[in-house]
Parts: structure tokens; C-alpha cells; sequence
């Protein structure tokens, strides 16, 4: 049996540590989610946690670098790292299907049950689509990684997917960073945990590593073509990000818009709650039916249920607060009287009841009710029609700076290819000078 030497390149070193300390994070959020520690489940209160199958993902991918940091690698090993390539690009590709064609496998739930609905997570369980496009880059620079050292383009695949984990990563970092230190939502509200994205980022470096050990890489493009090509992918990158930010805007737009219906809808309640209770009374006095009294008393618990709920959705609005304070002891003064005219209609008779009720109090009463209701919904619908108008201007914008991201890509693209032809038709040139330069004799 041939021993296994480490190589002793600063490379192979480095992808060995990655690998190591990605396969370390897995494990320890896998410990998280079986006695369930929220500190290793999602780092830090109210950010999004590393699902189970995105520990045991990067668990499998810091094994699997590991083992191909080695100089030389058994076959057992390179079917081992062959197979969990294959489970990694599964893994990501399913989570994707999950996204993308509405499929429910079950593989969110499949070894932890998780019922977390906080700000990023679409389905509770199932890892981000960025996360799994990630699992899909890693397990194919695993996959090309397993390959015999002399397999064509090896190199360029463990480059440029790892540059590409570094890139995807390192943006959800600086996205908890601007939302941490200025407020500002974008990247890291991809539903990308904190730890995740520092998973992935080692996991990239890591691949850069591995693929630039034994003589490094040979960079051919001159500085302009590299110039103009970085310059693109930035360019990619900030209508990604100007396109995601309008995005973010029309959902919250529309979450208001469904907000403000919401609260007009509590406030409908407590109209028909008034005129229910007022029907009821009225019967009863009329006829001194007792059965139309039967429903009086949930209609009172559910007028106090519909001023509680007001309470909360309107929480952030300085202004309905004090209409709110106002209407909940008028409700208590309607019902009160209500009950004293009941009381007088069993006690005296209906002329009694009716005495009472010429006196005008109750009148009185629904008047100043009807009041209040009509300046919370006058304000809600002011809300209401503000909110619109600006969930429309937002997905105007939305929608037509999404084609442009699309047109952009096809000229960044075009502009490239014609770049690279250029660059080769000159080289094309200068090779068959120094040809025909050659063909004379010295």
C-alpha cells in the first residue's frame, strides 16, 4: 500500500485548512440542530439560520477539499470525493427544482423539523436558491477536482467557480455589514446565513488554492481585455443588485398595501359588530324575544378582539392610537346603555325601554362611534391610496429595469467576444510574421 504524503506547498496547505474549517462549521451546526442552540444555529437573534442540509452539505464539501489537498490521492479517495460531488450537485440542483418548478420533495424537513417564517426564509427548512446555486458550483469544482491533474481545463473550472463562491459570499457579507451599520437591506437578504456565506467563502479560497497549486495559473489576457471583462462583471453585478434592491422595494410595498387592507378590514368589523349589537337590542325591546339576544355576547367579545388587533397592526401610526383610545370606551358606553334599555324592557315594559331610548343617549352614543370609525377609515384609506399609487411606481420601475439587466448581459457579452477576436486576430498576425520571418535563413 503506497503511503500518503501531505503536500507541502503553501497551497495544498491552505486547501487542507479551508477544508478542515469548513467541515469543522458543518459539524458544529449539525450539533446546533440536534440540541437545538440557536447561538450555533443562526449565530446571532433574528438572522436566518443554516438549515440542517446545508450543514450536512458543508460538511461533506470540507471533507471532500480535504481529502483533494493531499499530493496524491488513492482511488477510494478520488471515488469518495467523485460521489459526494455527486450529492453536492444534487443536493443544490433539487433545492433549486424546489424553487423553480414548485416541487416538495421533502427534503427540507427530511432530518429536522424547522418552523422558522423569519425575514428571508420563503420555506421553512429549505436552504436559500442562493445557497444551493453555491452547493452547485462547489460540487462541480469538487467533481472537476477529482479528475487526474492533466484533464483540460481543470484549472480554469477550480478558478473560476471558486472566484465565484468568493464573489456570491463575500456579497451577502457586505450586505449584513450595510444592513448592520447603515440599515440598508440587500445581499444578505437572500435568506444566505451569516455562517454560510462564510462557509462558502472558505470553500472558495480553497478551490483557488487547489487549482493554482504546482506552478500557479498563466494568465494570457492582456490588461485591457482583463480590464474590460472585470469591468462587466461589476457592471453585472450592480444591475443585479439595483434590480434585487427595486424588488425588495415592491414586495414591501405590497406587504403595506395588504397591511392597510388588513386594518380596514378590523375596522369594517367593529362597524357591523355596532350594528349588529344596536339590531339585536332593537328586536328584543320590539318583541321582548329573548332569542335575539343569543348572539350579543360574542358579538361584544369580537368587537374587543377587533380593537386589540387595530391596536397592533396600527402600532406604528402616531395618529389612529389616540382615535382607538377614544372609540374603545365609547364601544363600552354603547354596550352599557344597550344593556340598561334591555334591563328596563324585562324589568318595566316596553314603555319603559322606549323612555329611555327618546331620551337620545344611544343616538348620541352611535353618532360619536360612527365618528371616530369614519376618521380611522378616512386615514386608512388616505394610507391605502398612497401605498397603491407607490406599489405602482415601484413595479413600473421594477419591470423595466428587469429587461435592461437581460440587455446588458448581451452587450457586455458581445463586446467581449469581439474584444478576444480581436486580441487573437492580432496575435494570429504576429504568429505568422514571426513564421514568415522565420522561413528566412539566417
Amino acid at each position: 500500500m503506497t503511503a500518503v504524503r501531505i503536500r507541502n506547498e503553501p497551497q495544498s496547505s491552505l486547501a487542507l485548512m479551508m477544508g478542515l474549517c469548513v467541515g469543522a462549521l458543518g459539524t458544529l451546526v449539525l450539533v446546533g440542530w440536534m440540541f437545538n442552540l440557536a447561538v450555533l444555529k443562526s449565530v446571532f437573534p433574528g438572522l436566518v439560520s443554516m438549515k440542517s442540509n446545508t450543514a450536512i452539505g458543508m460538511l461533506l464539501c470540507g471533507s471532500a477539499l480535504a481529502i483533494l489537498s493531499r499530493t496524491k490521492v488513492a482511488m477510494p479517495g478520488r471515488f469518495w470525493t467523485t460521489m459526494v460531488a455527486v450529492v453536492v450537485i444534487a443536493l443544490g440542483a433539487l433545492n433549486l427544482g424546489e424553487y423553480l418548478f414548485g416541487w416538495e420533495l421533502g427534503l427540507d424537513q427530511w432530518l429536522f423539523r424547522d418552523a422558522d417564517f423569519r425575514v428571508g426564509i420563503s420555506q421553512p427548512g429549505r436552504m436559500s436558491p442562493a445557497t444551493a446555486f453555491c452547493f452547485v458550483l462547489t460540487g462541480v469544482s469538487l467533481l472537476a477536482a477529482s479528475q487526474p491533474a492533466s484533464m483540460r481545463l481543470r484549472r480554469s473550472i477550480l478558478a473560476a467557480q471558486g472566484l465565484a463562491l468568493v464573489i456570491v459570499s463575500g456579497l451577502a457579507f457586505i450586505g449584513y455589514a450595510s444592513d448592520a451599520l447603515f440599515n440598508w437591506r440587500w445581499w444578505s437578504y437572500t435568506g444566505m446565513a451569516v455562517h454560510t456565506a462564510a462557509g462558502f467563502m472558505l470553500l472558495g479560497f480553497g478551490l483557488l488554492a487547489l487549482g493554482s497549486n504546482k506552478g500557479g495559473f498563466k494568465w494570457s489576457l492582456d490588461a485591457l481585455t482583463t480590464g474590460g471583462f472585470v469591468t462587466g462583471i461589476a457592471m453585472l453585478l450592480g444591475a443585479a443588485g439595483i434590480a434585487y434592491h427595486f424588488t425588495l422595494q415592491l414586495q414591501e410595498s405590497a406587504a403595506w398595501v395588504s397591511h392597510t387592507q388588513e386594518v380596514l378590514k378590523e375596522i369594517g368589523g367593529i362597524t357591523a359588530g355596532v350594528a349588529s349589537i344596536g339590531s339585536s337590542q332593537r328586536n328584543y325591546i320590539n318583541t321582548g324575544d329573548d332569542r335575539f339576544l343569543e348572539k350579543e355576547a360574542g358579538i361584544k367579545d369580537a368587537l374587543h378582539q377587533n380593537i386589540a388587533t387595530l391596536r397592533k397592526l396600527t402600532a406604528d401610526n402616531p395618529r389612529q392610537q389616540p382615535r382607538l383610545n377614544q372609540l374603545d370606551p365609547l364601544l363600552d358606553q354603547r354596550i352599557d346603555w344597550g344593556e340598561q334599555t334591555i334591563a328596563a324592557r324585562r324589568k318595566d315594559g316596553l314603555s319603559a325601554a322606549e323612555q329611555m331610548i327618546a331620551t337620545g343617549k344611544g343616538i348620541e352614543l352611535n353618532n360619536s362611534i360612527r365618528g371616530v370609525i369614519t376618521a380611522l377609515e378616512d386615514e386608512e384609506y388616505s394610507l391605502l391610496d398612497r401605498r397603491q399609487k407607490k406599489e405602482k411606481s415601484i413595479s413600473s420601475t421594477t419591470f423595466l429595469l428587469l429587461p435592461l439587466g437581460v440587455f446588458l448581459s448581451v452587450t457586455l457579452l458581445s463586446l467581449g467576444l469581439f474584444v478576444l477576436n480581436t486580441g487573437m486576430g492580432e496575435r494570429a498576425q504576429a504568429q505568422e510574421k514571426a513564421d514568415w520571418l522565420a522561413s528566412f535563413p539566417e
